[in-house]
């Protein structure tokens, strides 16, 4: 699928701004949400496609890990969601489900955990029917 950049930009802000939880939002601190274009070097050609990823302090950590912290970052990557997809629709659902998942990091989930939720919301957007 193919969109331009801004336009994907947009969708992430609307994303996170309309359908993440209030009460998700109200609690991210610190955090940068971003968009890349591509996954860094070392994630690129793997067998998984890395449509997202966490990196920072999670919000379960003692307070004391915060001190002089640079703010942890979510990024969503442009080219492999966009390759993901199909039409608008899944593109909505995808950005979406890369946030909540990111999101989830933040609050301290691990991959584990992830996949039980991932499954879940799937089925909330109609993914496994």
């Amino acid at each position: 699928m193919i969109l331009d950049s801004l336009e994907f930009e947009l969708m992430v802000r609307r994303a996170l701004e309309k359908k993440v939880p209030q009460e998700f939002r109200d609690q991210i601190e610190n955090v940068d949400i971003v968009v890349e274009e591509w996954p860094p070097e070392p994630y690129r050609g793997s067998r998984r496609t890395l449509l997202g990823l966490f990196e920072g302090v999670p919000k379960t950590a003692p307070y004391s890990v915060f001190r002089g912290v640079q703010p942890s970052k979510i990024t969503l990557f442009e080219k492999t969601i966009l390759a993901s997809v199909e039409n608008l629709q899944e593109l909505e659902n995808l950005i979406l489900e890369v946030l909540l998942h990111e999101i989830a990091h933040y609050f301290g989930y691990n991959e584990q955990q992830m996949v039980y939720m991932d499954a879940r919301l799937r089925k909330k957007l109609g993914k496994d029917q």
